[in-house]
């Protein structure tokens, strides 16, 4: 686990999962801006998946962070984004360039009341995808990651070296994470309302 200040880098099986928290003046902020827009956005869930969790937008075309100007949220990503490319030494990467940039290209609120959940799942071909969490309790329901490994879980010897990798919420903490990593959300079990936004970065292709 390599921790840089308050940030950290999970190593899941060489899975690098990037967490921090957001302090001070800019969790503030955030959080203002997050709780105007909260307050303007019409929730269901996506019919074809069942009772699962609420979202802000069920198609996922939307952009909540473009749709509201969410500027300090924005800000934010991007500074902890770099942080985490400079944490997994992208650099030194042959696909690594100074001039090359990247667009949140899609945002949302997830809202999980009493019985929610999500199902494991990945954001397919983004580079980066995140979470950060609005509001949460100490008793919300986890984020998990299933074993990148698929073949661990069936072999005797290697089963115990397998299995999820659980990261509890925390109010005003980032999550950042490869989009084909499988991930889901534990059923919330308590009586108060679990808030998130995810987002998927992608990287310019030269």
């Amino acid at each position: 686990m390599n921790i840089r200040k308050n940030k950290m880098i999970i190593n899941y099986l060489g899975v690098p999962i990037y967490k921090s928290k957001v302090e001070g003046n800019s969790y503030n902020k955030i959080q203002d801006e997050l709780s105007i827009s909260y307050e303007k956005c019409n929730f269901s869930m996506k019919e074809e998946w069942g009772y699962t969790s609420y979202l802000s937008d069920p198609s996922f075309k939307e952009n909540l962070i473009q749709k509201f100007k969410l500027y300090n949220l924005s800000q934010e990503i991007e500074k902890h984004v770099s942080e985490y490319l400079s944490m997994i030494r992208f650099n030194l990467s042959g696909n690594y360039k100074e001039s090359m940039s990247y667009d949140i290209s899609s945002s949302w609120f997830s809202k999980y009341e009493k019985g929610c959940y999500a199902f494991v799942h990945n954001h397919g071909s983004f580079d980066i995808s995140g979470v950060y969490y609005f509001k949460v309790s100490d008793s919300s329901s986890e984020l998990f990651f299933r074993c990148p490994i698929p073949n661990l879980d069936t072999s005797l010897v290697y089963e115990h070296l397998g299995g999820a990798h659980i990261v509890p919420p925390e109010q005003g903490s980032i999550l950042l994470f490869p989009g084909w990593l499988n991930h889901g959300v534990k059923t919330n079990m308590t009586d108060e309302t679990r808030v998130s936004v995810s987002f998927n970065i992608a990287f310019q292709k030269f």
